[in-house]
């Protein structure tokens, strides 16, 4: 893939890297409709780099041609990630860092403040803001859009984040469950899921998953969070929502062949 550097004007050492790859028939590969969106810089608190820094590292895979497709797509993903409207994925990313760092400088200097007066010795810790993007086919007209985000702002450890969304390759609208499975879904595939989180950790039984640390404080549900194959339903659980943080990102297989017939729609 072919690119070129840009700088964004907000900090010196920032980069802007895009992939140009040309815009491609609806039925060829999906990935020749996206290019990369890179921004990394390291901001010091004081602007000397012997000072608490916060490190960026972001990656968005943005649509390109300018077609219907990628104004859902890059719209979707602005607001799913930054939480912003009506704006460029470009500019998102700026405002999201100018945000951050405007945050980042104020808690250190709180920290500093609380030193100075109580003489406290509250460490300054170093921030963190990972993100990373993949773009796959998932067959049968589905694009599966995967978002890994890890941050840092103090703490025993940082977070991850797993986000997936699966778009129509044909107008890029969302797809979800509702759009593939008939009502009542819900309800046959808890019994699923448990049985394949029961696979997957080995365990015997409910009791067996709680002493593991699983389901301790609800039991299983069928997440908003899944990526849509042609052959498969690959369902992600985050960090602490369905086991300890020690656990990670959690993941189960449902095959299609047991959907096929009862709840797939046609």
């Amino acid at each position: 893939m072919k690119t070129t550097t840009l700088k964004f004007l907000i900090f010196a050492s920032a980069v802007l890297v895009m992939g140009f790859s040309g815009c491609s028939d609806k039925g060829g590969d999906i990935k020749k409709r996206f290019q990369a969106v890179e921004y990394i810089d390291t901001v010091y608190y004081d602007n000397t780099d012997k000072s608490t820094h916060y490190n960026f590292s972001i990656y968005l895979m943005k649509a390109t041609c300018g077609d219907a497709f990628a104004e859902k797509v890059n719209s979707d993903i602005v607001e799913v990630v930054f939480g912003y409207e009506n704006v460029s994925i470009e500019d998102a990313v700026e405002q999201f860092v100018n945000s951050s760092v405007t945050l980042f400088k104020e808690d250190i200097k709180e920290i500093k403040e609380i030193n100075r007066k109580e003489n406290a010795g509250i460490p300054e810790f170093e921030y963190v803001y990972f993100l990373n993007s993949r773009v796959k086919d998932g067959g049968k007209g589905i694009v599966n859009y995967i978002l890994d985000q890890y941050t840092y702002s103090g703490g025993a450890h940082g977070n991850t984040l797993v986000t997936c969304r699966n778009y129509s390759s044909d107008n890029g609208d969302l797809i979800t469950l509702n759009d593939i499975l008939i009502p009542g879904y819900n309800e046959f595939l808890k019994p699923v899921l448990l049985e394949a989180l029961k696979k997957k950790t080995q365990s015997a039984n409910g009791d067996d998953l709680r002493n593991k640390g699983f389901l301790t404080m609800n039991g299983i549900y069928v997440p908003e969070n899944y990526i849509i194959k042609s052959d498969t339903l690959k369902f992600i659980f985050n960090q602490y929502e369905i086991a300890p943080y020690s656990s990670g990102i959690i993941e189960l297989l449902v095959p299609m062949s047991e959907l096929s017939g009862s709840w797939l729609k046609k």
